[in-house]
């Protein structure tokens, strides 16, 4: 069973903590417009990772390489990877700029030059072709219960499974 947190519920004492940090990476929020679900690793750092001594917006490194993002469809999917193609493969952008992209049948991975600077590795962005809505059905067809995490800045929502906390 998948759950939905949001602020509001006053579940998760750091919850501002964490919207905070992902508004400090603009390459991942410049697709928050495409309504994205952010899975796996980056949400679990969010939640359980500890933060670095005098900055509660920097996770420790070492949790993460990568941002795995999912969509609600297929359009919303094309107009994330249309934005990021727009933005930052011309070199117009002066802080980020696309180092080359991976297209397999399952996804399209964004690798930038430059160092992410929550995870220590070059930013990878990887946009997720599975098309399932909501994000409870992506959730569900994870097979392992602690990494069935998911975060929606649209809504500012987290879910994950019940037993996450096991």
């Amino acid at each position: 069973m998948i759950l939905e947190i949001r602020e509001d519920q006053n579940v998760l004492p750091h919850f501002k903590n964490i919207l905070d940090i992902h508004r400090t990476n603009e390459v991942i929020r410049s697709i928050d417009d495409c309504s994205p679900m952010f899975a796996g690793g980056y949400p679990m750092s969010l939640l359980f990772a500890p933060r670095c001594k005098g900055s509660l917006l920097n996770i420790k490194k070492g949790f993460y390489s990568d941002y795995d993002v999912y969509f609600p469809s297929i359009e919303l999917f094309e107009k994330a990877s249309r934005n990021l193609q727009s933005k930052y493969n011309d070199g117009q952008n002066a802080q980020w700029s696309i180092e080359r992209i991976h297209v397999t049948d399952n996804a399209q991975t964004f690798i930038f030059h430059q160092e992410d600077p929550i995870t220590g590795y070059k930013l990878q962005l990887q946009l997720v072709k599975k098309i399932t809505n909501p994000p409870a059905k992506i959730l569900d067809t994870f097979d392992f219960i602690n990494c069935a995490i998911g975060f929606v800045p649209n809504t500012e929502s987290f879910f994950l499974h019940r037993d996450i906390f096991k």
